[in-house]
């Protein structure tokens, strides 16, 4: 008897050591209610000095796909992250959930971390794979790349990367309509979505600024590069 509650005592301890582990790797945020990723930028790592950042993934579970000329509604099951390519020397990433497997509507994360002893700037590739299924047909699974991170190491010298991926939006949240500054010499606004395809948004100019038509998003979270600046979006 003694010895089969020592038994289940060490396996209870086991599992409690388990969960808080597992607990340490990374927090979701909370406040995420949309399907989308928050952070939309990274903050900067400074040289030698340890970074603990969190990504906060919510996964959409519905949308649509090609096939062949026609287009069908597709049922998200899963999705990996397979992994992340170019980390700074030193970084390293750790998933909340096993196989960094992330489900449908639930808010889970990515953290990264580490020391990195070499100043540059980092633009990251987080290589995922999508699962899906139309009716009771599964997919073959999709695989992409999303790139609307980098990770800037500064120096020790007091000299730091100049900071121009802010961008003004109003309003934001948005419903029909947004407003960003007119950019000299740029391109045009282009409209991400969380897994960094483009999505068709029409614009027009009007004095200083650019309108963007957003009508027909679907509600969730999105990403807009305009010349070398990044701004995140929510479509209510």
């Amino acid at each position: 008897m003694t010895t089969m509650i020592q038994k289940i005592f060490s396996l209870t301890v086991i599992a409690i050591i388990s969960m808080v582990s597992k607990a340490q790797i990374c927090n979701p945020d909370t406040s995420l209610k949309v399907n989308g990723i928050v952070p939309s930028n990274l903050p900067h790592a400074k040289v030698n000095s340890m970074y603990d950042q969190t990504i906060t993934v919510r996964l959409f579970r519905d949308t649509t796909a090609k096939f062949g000329a026609a287009t069908i509604p597709v049922k998200i099951d899963s999705m990996l992250v397979i992994k992340i390519l170019g980390m700074p020397q030193g970084l390293n990433y750790s998933c909340l959930t096993n196989n960094c497997r992330f489900l449908p509507l639930i808010n889970t994360c990515v953290k990264i971390s580490g020391v990195s002893s070499v100043v540059d700037s980092f633009p990251l590739k987080i290589v995922v794979r999508t699962y899906g299924k139309s009716g009771n047909f599964s997919l073959p699974p999709q695989t992409d790349t999303i790139k609307q991170f980098s990770i800037v190491v500064d120096g020790n010298a007091g000299i730091k990367y100049v900071k121009s991926n802010e961008l003004d939006i109003s309003p934001n949240p948005i419903s029909s309509f947004c407003v960003l500054p007119l950019l000299i010499n740029v391109e045009g606004p282009v409209v991400l979505d969380f897994l960094g395809k483009k999505v068709n948004v029409p614009y027009v100019y009007e004095g200083n600024d650019v309108i963007l038509r957003t009508e027909n998003l679907s509600p969730g979270s999105y990403f807009i590069h305009y010349g070398s600046r990044t701004a995140k979006i929510i479509k209510e």
